[in-house]
């Protein structure tokens, strides 16, 4: 077989293997991340009695409102790193804790979604992601959009 020959050998089967895979946002740029991400996502529960919870993303910023009415204390920001092997949706609390006043937060302390978040499926209908917290523990949360 003629080099030439291999070397096509060789990229047809990994253009074939990274089209396969289930995980479609391989090679997806910012801007299309972005705009996916864009809007209102109502994140899946698992607990009866955990209250809901809908983020919203828009032009760099995040609110996420508890409950009925409940906005979480302080400023969030967020930015979508897609690199070549895994995008990212690093999320950052630009609010210090001194300056909000800190109330009962069901799933830790304020800055528990203050993480680089791996971006494992993000489409029209579902966000999922996933991150490892300041303990070491794995935290993965889905999402809906509404």
């Amino acid at each position: 077989m003629k080099p030439f020959s291999k070397i096509t050998a060789i990229l047809s089967i990994i253009a074939i293997l990274f089209y396969s895979c289930e995980s479609n946002h391989f090679f997806k740029s910012e801007k299309k991340l972005s705009s996916n991400l864009t809007g209102t996502w109502l994140r899946a529960t698992i607990k009866a009695d955990e209250p809901a919870e809908l983020w919203t993303f828009s032009d760099g910023k995040l609110m996420i409102v508890q409950g009925d009415s409940t906005t979480l204390p302080g400023e969030y920001t967020y930015s979508i790193d897609a690199t070549l092997t895994a995008p990212y949706l690093k999320i950052e609390k630009s609010t210090p804790d001194s300056v909000v006043s800190v109330k009962a937060f069901p799933h830790g302390d304020l800055n528990s979604y203050a993480l680089k978040w791996n971006i494992i499926q993000l489409d029209e209908k579902i966000l999922d992601m996933a991150a490892e917290n300041s303990t070491g523990t794995l935290v993965q949360i889905e999402f809906s959009k509404q």
